[in-house]
């Protein structure tokens, strides 16, 4: 005598939708990832890293006026190209404590466009594209679950 496997029926019609909804979210967030992880291994090709220093940190107005919370700078940095000409960078900072005026960083830039450069700080730089790889493999999983999930007629999850 053979026992026959519980019947199985197919997951919600709205459960798959969703599911088929955060697939593509999943992918969207994996692409600008990756887009953005080639924009910033494009930077680093090519660039010279020198020392600058900060002229001037001003908070970032929130929506009302008042300064952000959580806080949020921004840094004007100082340095001397490869040609010796002193140029002038903005850069937002958005980790505590923000560098105080006189303080000496380092400086990433292209000697094809020095003025694109960036503060040397691989949280600010890399933050965005770790934020959407993330999102996407969070989002992935979700959606898998809810794809893969089925009820057994008996009212058990498998």
């Amino acid at each position: 005598m053979t026992i026959a496997p519980d019947p199985v029926r197919p997951a919600h019609p709205a459960r798959v939708l969703l599911g088929r909804v955060l697939v593509v979210v999943a992918i969207g967030l994996g692409i600008t990832a990756t887009v953005l992880a080639v924009q910033n291994l494009y930077f680093h090709l090519g660039t010279n890293a020198v020392t600058g220093e900060v002229v001037q940190v001003q908070p970032l107005p929130g929506p009302d006026g008042q300064p952000r919370r959580p806080p949020a700078w921004t840094v004007t940095i100082e340095y001397a190209d490869s040609n010796g000409q002193y140029r002038r960078v903005d850069q937002q900072w958005t980790t505590e404590p923000a560098p105080a005026k006189g303080t000496e960083v380092r400086i990433w830039y292209r000697a094809a466009r020095p003025a694109e450069a960036r503060m040397a700080d691989l949280m600010q730089i890399w933050w965005d594209a770790v934020l959407a790889a993330t999102g996407a493999l969070a989002v992935g999983l979700l959606a898998e679950e809810l794809l893969r999930r089925r009820t057994p007629a008996t009212g058990r999850v498998s």
